[in-house]
């Protein structure tokens, strides 16, 4: 948000791996994730550019040879962000 970057705000992120949407664990169309709150809640994989996203966070977790969810949460602190 520019408001924050001009202002020299921080914000501190809920759920910064997606509710496991950038964790991989649930791909687009995949069964099991959990919708809670009438899906207002947990995102789902529904955009190309969330699709993008957790590409380059998977392919970056297997180029490391850990799992995507280290990967997401420094990605949220790398964009102004400190994951809880």
């Amino acid at each position: 948000c520019s408001r924050r970057r001009t202002q020299g705000l921080g914000i501190v992120t809920w759920s910064p791996l997606g509710g496991g949407m950038l964790t991989g664990k649930y791909r687009k169309g995949e069964k099991g994730r959990a919708e809670g709150f009438g899906g207002k809640v947990f995102q789902p994989e529904n955009s190309a550019q969330r699709t993008q996203v957790l590409d380059t966070v998977i392919a970056i977790a297997e180029e490391l040879g850990v799992t995507p969810s280290p990967i997401a949460i420094v990605w949220a602190g790398t964009h102004g962000a400190v994951p809880i």
